[in-house]
């Protein structure tokens, strides 16, 4: 769960920087922490006498809404980026599509081309038959190639998304563990108050 935790700020700087935030307001607690002991358990907040307890439950409770604040950040980077990468999934294939249009148009080009010349130059139906059969053999081929290189986009079209999706799904969990921990954080909290 912390290999995780760590992933996911390196992933997005927005939740790298709720943690450095974070963790100063730790270091903080442990400065009021620290105060608290040398003056015998209590702390002098503008002019008032406050239990090291309260002060403390505080700043914890800050760090709880920066962290929850970091997660909602990443959740929406992780839902931008799965939109940008479904947006350029479809580019490519379009794009793909186009080119086997291209080709294609090409390929009647050349049919039209040599059948011309073969007519012309031969002048005789026999060539123009086996003319006829050569570029018809050639249209075949590159119709099935033009084919199988759309096939191949769109399963790699597919591949990609998937791929998102499985990534947002586990940045789901990595949210979801880190509220559950977050209200654990806060029960505690409470229980500790209820003592005090």
């Amino acid at each position: 769960m912390m290999l995780s935790f760590f992933m996911f700020i390196l992933l997005y700087p927005e939740a790298a920087a709720a943690a450095a935030a974070a963790a100063a307001a730790a270091e903080t607690a442990a400065a009021v922490v620290a105060a608290a002991v040398a003056v015998g358990g209590v702390v002098v907040v503008g002019g008032v006498v406050v239990a090291a307890v309260v002060v403390v439950a505080v700043v914890v409770a800050v760090v709880g809404v920066v962290v929850v604040a970091a997660a909602a950040v990443a959740a929406a980077a992780a839902v931008a980026v799965a939109v940008a990468a479904a947006a350029a999934a479809a580019a490519a294939v379009a794009a793909v599509a186009a080119v086997v249009v291209v080709v294609v148009v090409l390929v009647v080009v050349v049919i039209v081309v040599v059948v011309a010349v073969v007519v012309v130059v031969g002048g005789g139906r026999a060539a123009a038959a086996a003319a006829g059969a050569a570029t018809t053999t050639a249209t075949t081929a590159a119709a099935a190639a033009a084919a199988e290189t759309a096939a191949a986009a769109a399963v790699a079209a597919e591949e990609e998304e998937e791929q998102q999706q499985q990534q947002q799904e586990q940045q789901q969990q990595q949210q979801q563990q880190q509220q559950q921990q977050q209200e654990q954080q806060q029960q505690q909290q409470q229980q500790q108050k209820k003592e005090y």
